[in-house]
């Protein structure tokens, strides 16, 4: 027991000497309780079409305080172990309490202590801040909060020891957790996520917007080249030549003037240079038989790739974007059976 009180003191004091990792895990929680409490206050509102009490009745931040504490899980279990434990066997730490009169039982019981004083000196800072600011509403069934969040410190320290174990250096634990100026939004197609991420690019112009569809993900490479696996499309969003851009001027779900945003839209096997932000296209790629659908509707259905389309938009933020893309584009189908095609106007 005593080598395990050590040990775990000794984590603790290396903990506070990473300050990514305390930037992540202490400080972000709090930052964005305060930025999202600005935008949406804590005031219960109805929705004025229908009448009825957004948030069941509550303020936003009876929600968002909840979720704050699963952030400061998530940084342990995607942020704080992995890099910590990469770095540990990479340069020869864990070999060398091995061959010690350390048991691995006590090194992995220093790493569950250390979480859950981090997680739980997380939490508090974020409920206490939350608590004397906007005073949301308390649990009424404070029992099962302390479950859920036991749970979710149990799970998210397991994903932590996983990743630590697999993840091969530092540099790959921490790309795991951060890759940086870029904004990912996921279920893009199917659920019409478009308007949100032009949103969210237009206020943040120098992040790159990447929407990935459903059975669809980017394989990155040393933070660099992002390649499209799966079987459907990855819509890459770049707002670093913003013409015009009146969203700073216009009142929340007005609609906004935003023009030359640069459209990428890349299909399986094409790959994208995130610091050049261009992209690199390996010629019309014919997809894996496993890819091809067995019935086809109509030739339509094909997935297609577009490099750099300027787009003119005119967004309303947070209802559906209709925009149009006036400049010559090229347009290169998967499927073996067409050949290259371009059209001057083509309208989504």
């Amino acid at each position: 027991m005593s080598t395990l009180i050590k040990l775990s003191w000794v984590e603790l004091k290396l903990f506070v000497r990473e300050p990514i990792t305390v930037i992540f895990t202490l400080v972000l929680p709090v930052i964005m309780l305060f930025v999202m409490a600005g935008v949406f206050g804590n005031e219960v509102t109805t929705d004025p079409e229908s009448g009825t009490a957004i948030f069941r009745g509550v303020g936003p931040l009876d929600y968002y305080m909840p979720a704050y504490f699963g952030l400061v899980l998530m940084a342990i279990g995607t942020m704080a172990l992995p890099v910590h434990l990469a770095s540990y066997r990479e340069r020869g730490v864990l070999r060398r309490l091995r061959a010690s009169s350390i048991s691995v039982w006590s090194v992995l019981g220093s790493q569950m202590v250390v979480s859950f004083v981090i997680a739980m000196l997380g939490s508090l800072l974020v409920f206490i801040m939350g608590i004397i600011a906007y005073s949301p509403h308390m649990p009424q069934e404070v029992g099962l909060v302390v479950l859920a969040f036991l749970l979710g410190l149990v799970c998210f320290t397991a994903l932590g020891f996983f990743l630590g174990a697999v993840l091969p250096s530092t540099r790959a634990a921490q790309g795991l957790g951060l890759i940086r100026d870029t904004i990912f939004d996921t279920h893009f197609v199917q659920r019409s996520r478009i308007s949100r991420l032009v949103h969210a690019v237009a206020t943040n112009p120098a992040l790159l917007g990447l929407g990935i569809e459903e059975n669809t993900g980017l394989l990155i490479e040393d933070e660099t080249r992002a390649k499209v696996i799966g079987t459907g499309t990855v819509i890459v969003l770049d707002g670093s030549a913003i013409e015009i851009n009146h969203i700073g001027y216009v009142e929340n779900r007005m609609p906004f003037a935003l023009s030359n945003v640069v459209y990428s839209l890349l299909t399986p096997g094409m790959m994208y240079d995130l610091k050049k932000r261009t992209v690199i296209d390996p010629g019309p790629i014919a997809p894996p038989r496993s890819m091809v659908p067995k019935k086809k509707k109509s030739p339509q259905t094909d997935p297609v790739a577009v490099a750099n389309a300027s787009l003119s938009i005119r967004a309303n933020a947070g209802t559906k974007t209709s925009f149009e893309i006036n400049s010559s584009i090229s347009i290169s189908l998967v499927s073996s059976r067409y050949s290259d095609s371009s059209f001057t106007s083509h309208k989504l």
